[in-house]
């Protein structure tokens, strides 16, 4: 017995021509620019408040550089049994151990585009040390360092600046950042 199968096979074309969209699909010229001139408002914004987080952390770094290389100083002099210069010279905090032809001077490099500067401020007790040339860390029997009061000042772009201060009670140094524009406040790092 044989079985046959009776298949038709049905086949049906596809349109030649896609019928327009009604009712339109796209953009206009108008929206486009609308989208775009918001975009390009809200990358300003953006890129100023990041502007903002660079320069404080520059700051914050350029104090920082400040208080390590006075801590250094002073333990290098007290190591060596020998008075320290140390002063801020443009972009760069120096300091050297001894007189004469045995003296060493160091240097470390600020934050970028940082610099010493000669600003007089209020809230910082004691003398510019930079105004007087730098300052002498001395040797004691005991406690070593600096024994006045007075801070280093370096700024940089859109007036953001960086301190380093030594009350006369302390014998440490307090590292402060000052934020750029009109703000007068010191923090404390």
């Amino acid at each position: 017995m044989k079985n046959v199968f009776n298949i038709r096979l049905s086949k049906t074309a596809a349109p030649a021509v896609i019928p327009p969209i009604r009712g339109g699909g796209g953009f206009t010229l108008l929206e486009l620019l609308v989208v775009i001139t918001i975009i390009g408002i809200l990358s300003a914004l953006g890129f100023a408040g990041l502007m903002d987080v660079i320069l404080i952390n520059r700051a914050k770094e350029s104090a920082q550089t400040m208080r390590t290389v006075l801590d250094r100083a002073v333990a290098e002099g007290k190591m060596q049994n020998n008075s320290v210069k140390i002063y801020l010279d443009a972009n760069k905090i120096q300091y050297t151990i001894g007189t004469g032809s045995n003296a060493v001077t160091k240097s470390q490099n600020l934050g970028q585009g940082f610099s010493a500067s000669d600003i007089t401020d209020s809230y910082f007790k004691g003398p510019n040390f930079h105004k007087e040339g730098g300052v002498e860390a001395t040797v004691r029997i005991g406690l070593s360092g600096i024994p006045k009061e007075g801070y280093f000042v370096a700024c940089g772009p859109r007036k953001f600046c960086s301190a380093i201060a030594k009350d006369k009670d302390k014998n440490s140094f307090t590292a402060y950042i000052k934020r750029g524009g009109n703000s007068s406040s010191w923090e404390a790092l």
